[in-house]
C-alpha cells in the first residue's frame, strides 16, 4: 500500500508539470484531471425482526412442533388482520408453532365462544375474551387463571414483558377474586366525536354539558339529511353500551348495596330522557333502531352528522381514506351533568386460554406473544386501541390521528369505574337486553322513561334475585 501511495505522488506530480507547461506554452489546451476513485460502500445487515424477541430470557421453541387453534373475530378486524399478515409467521419462525385463526363475524363469535367453552372439549387453545363476556367465561370455569404461568420462569420474563405497561383498567377487568384469568390486548372508552367544520361554520362552542350538548345537536340538526347527533340504537349490547355512559355520568347506578336493581332511580329516569332525547329530537330516530356501532360510524364517516358517540377504537376509522370527515374532527369526553363525575361506559378486548385447551403451555406462549410491549407498535398502527400505556406516547399511533384524540381517549379511560357497570354478573347480557328493551320502548313511545325503567327494574330484580 505504501509503495503505491509513493507512485501515485510521483504520476500526480508530473501530470502536475505537464499541466503547467502545456498552459505556458499553449493556453488554449486544457488537460483533464483523472476521475476520482469510487469506492461502494458495503449495504447494511438485515435486521433480524425475531432479535426483540430473543431478548426475553425463555426457550420459544421449547413446544416446537405445535399447532393452536385461536377463536377471533375476522381480518377485517385490525388484530385479526395484524397477526395474520405479519405477527403470526414471525411467531411461528420463532417458536416452530404453528397457528390458525378461526375467524367468525361478532355475532357468530360470540356464540360459537360460549357453545364451545361450555362443552369444554378443547377445541380452542387461545379465544378472544370480551369484556361484558368476562364474567359468564369465568363463572362457567371456562377459562385459565393465568397467575401460575406468568410466575413461571420457563414461561414468562417478566422484565421483558413488563405487564404494568398495560393501562390499570384494562388489566383490572381480566381479574377475578384476585386472578388474573385474561390480558387486554384493546382498550377504549366512549367519548364524543365533533365535526369540527360544521360546528365552525355556524360558530357554536364544543358542548361540556348534556344540556349544551342537546341544545348543540338541536341547532346543527338539519333533518333529513343531517342530524345533530348520532350513536347505537339497536337492542341488546349496541344501545345498552351508550346509554351506560349517560346513565352512569347522571350518578345512576344498575344495583344498589343491596343487590337490587336501582335504574328506575330519579338519576336513571333523567338519564334515558336525555338520551331518548338526543336520539329522536336530534338524531335519526327511528332509523337508529337498526344501528350497531358499524351504521352509526359510517352515518358520521360520511358527513352526515354533527355529533357521534361512540368508544374511541373508530378513531382510526373515521380517519381513515373512506371517511369524508377525516381530518376534520374534534374529539373530546363525555359531557357532564350538574357536579357528577363523567363515567363514560368502556369496552375491552382480551386474550384468554380456555381451561380444557390441550396445549396450555404454548398456548400461554402464544397470548404473551401476542400481547407483549413489542407487539404492541405494530398492533396499534394497524388500528388496535393500545392496551399499554407506551403506545399513547407521542409516536407513530397518536401521530396518525388530529385534533385532541390521544387526550380525550386517555382522559376517558381514566374515567372508566368498571366496579360501577355490573359487567362482572354472569347475567349481564340477559341484564342489558331487559334493559335496552325498555330504553326502545320510550323511543318508540310505547312507553315513558320512568314506565319502562320501573319495568325493567322489576324484570331485572326477578331474574338475579328471584323477586
Amino acid at each position: 500500500m505504501v509503495k503505491y501511495l509513493k507512485r501515485l505522488l510521483v504520476i500526480l506530480i508530473g501530470i502536475s508539470l505537464v499541466f503547467t507547461f502545456s498552459v505556458v506554452g499553449c493556453k488554449e489546451k486544457v488537460v483533464e484531471e483523472p476521475a476520482e476513485e469510487v469506492v461502494e460502500e458495503a449495504e447494511p445487515a438485515e435486521e433480524d425482526p425475531l432479535a426483540i424477541y430473543k431478548e426475553a430470557n425463555i426457550d420459544w421453541r421449547q413446544f416446537e412442533g405445535t399447532t393452536l387453534n385461536v377463536l377471533c373475530l375476522p381480518e377485517s378486524f385490525p388484530w385479526t388482520g395484524v397477526m395474520a399478515s405479519e405477527l403470526n409467521p414471525l411467531f411461528t419462525e420463532l417458536t416452530g408453532i404453528e397457528v390458525n385463526l378461526d375467524q367468525l363475524q361478532e355475532e357468530l363469535f360470540f356464540k360459537k365462544a360460549a357453545t364451545s367453552l361450555s362443552a369444554g372439549k378443547g377445541e380452542y387453545d387461545v379465544t378472544f375474551v370480551g369484556i361484558m363476556q368476562f364474567a359468564q367465561y369465568t363463572e362457567g370455569g371456562w377459562l385459565e387463571p393465568l397467575d401460575g404461568y406468568f410466575n413461571n420462569p420457563k414461561l414468562c420474563d417478566l422484565d421483558w414483558y413488563e405487564i404494568e405497561d398495560f393501562i390499570p383498567a384494562a388489566l383490572i377487568a381480566g381479574n377475578r377474586d384476585g386472578n388474573q384469568y385474561t390480558v387486554p390486548f384493546a382498550a377504549m372508552a366512549e367519548i364524543l366525536y365533533c365535526n369540527k367544520d360544521v360546528f365552525d361554520e355556524k360558530g357554536v362552542e364544543l358542548p361540556k354539558t348534556y344540556d349544551e350538548l342537546y341544545d348543540v345537536c338541536m341547532q346543527l340538526h338539519n333533518p333529513p339529511d343531517f342530524d345533530g347527533f348520532v350513536t347505537r340504537g339497536m337492542r341488546g349490547v349496541s344501545i345498552i353500551s351508550e346509554w351506560t355512559g349517560v346513565f352512569l355520568s347522571y350518578g345512576a347506578d344498575y344495583f344498589d348495596e343491596t343487590g337490587k336493581c336501582t335504574v328506575n332511580s330519579p338519576a336513571g329516569v333523567e338519564a334515558t330522557d336525555m338520551f331518548v332525547k338526543l336520539m329522536y329530537d336530534c338524531g335519526p330516530g327511528d332509523a337508529a333502531l337498526g344501528f350497531t356501532w358499524m351504521e352509526a360510524s359510517e352515518h358520521f364517516e360520511q358527513g352526515r352528522a354533527a355529533v357521534y358517540m361512540e368508544v374511541s377504537a373508530q378513531g382510526p376509522v373515521v380517519e381513515g381514506p373512506q371517511s369524508l370527515v377525516a381530518g376534520k374532527v374534534e374529539y373530546i369526553p363525555l359531557p357532564t351533568y350538574k357536579d357528577i363525575n363523567v363515567s363514560p361506559s368502556y369496552w375491552f378486548w382480551m386474550l384468554g386460554i380456555p381451561s380444557a385447551g390441550k396445549n396450555l403451555e404454548a398456548a400461554f406462549l402464544y397470548l404473551t406473544f401476542a400481547s407483549s410491549k413489542v407487539a404492541a407498535p405494530p398492533l396499534s398502527e394497524g388500528g388496535v386501541a393500545p392496551s399499554r400505556t407506551s403506545e399513547w406516547q407521542p409516536g407513530a399511533y397518536t401521530s396518525k390521528y388530529p385534533g385532541n384524540y390521544q387526550k380525550a381517549t386517555l382522559d376517558s379511560i381514566s374515567m372508566v369505574e368498571p366496579e360501577r357497570t355490573p359487567y362482572y354478573y354472569p347475567e349481564w347480557p340477559e341484564i342489558a337486553d331487559i334493559v335496552s328493551a325498555e330504553i326502545i320502548n320510550v323511543m318508540t313511545g310505547v312507553k315513558d322513561s320512568q314506565t319502562a325503567m320501573d319495568d325493567a327494574a322489576a324484570a331485572v330484580d326477578k331474574l338475579i334475585l328471584g323477586q
